[in-house]
């Protein structure tokens, strides 16, 4: 029988947004939901940051100043970073969602206008680290397996 998943302890969250008005309001949820969040005002220093630094969870907005979000999707898989990495997207930029869920993404949010979608980011994030998990668990099983059947042949 496969063991439980462990509860995670405090989550890292680096999150990149342009708009101070709206980091503001990210910041009081999701410091309130006990998540240590890093931000960055645009995509040439939230990458820097995303590539020098291990977070558990990345979210990116995806028009920033000097980089966007698919931009910096594709640098930190080129970096063989494996932690989940969010997307958010404005209302009718679902073409945008659906290509960064194809180059790795975990999921995407959307913006709305009446900036609902804050109240969505603590589950989008537990839902990421769930399946982050799940994923180094099967990829371990599967070496182990490897390693197993080497030994037998």
């Amino acid at each position: 029988m496969p063991e439980p998943l462990q509860p995670f302890g405090t989550i890292k969250v680096l999150y990149i947004e342009d708009n101070r008005t709206l980091q503001v309001r990210i910041a009081n949820k999701l410091e309130t939901c006990g998540y240590a969040v890093d931000y960055a005002f645009d995509g040439e220093k939230g990458l820097a940051m995303a590539l020098a630094e291990r977070y558990d969870v990345i979210i990116s907005d995806y028009y920033l100043p000097h980089r966007n979000g698919i931009e910096i999707l594709e640098e930190v898989m080129a970096a063989n970073r494996m932690q989940p990495f969010v997307m958010v997207t404005g209302s009718g930029d679902e073409e945008i969602a659906v290509q960064a869920m194809k180059m790795g993404a975990v999921d995407y949010i959307v913006k709305d206008e009446r900036v609902r979608f804050i109240e969505l980011l603590p589950s989008v994030i537990e839902k990421a680290m769930v399946r982050y998990r799940l994923q180094l668990k099967h990829e371990h099983t599967i070496d182990r397996l490897k390693e197993r059947e080497e030994l037998y042949r």
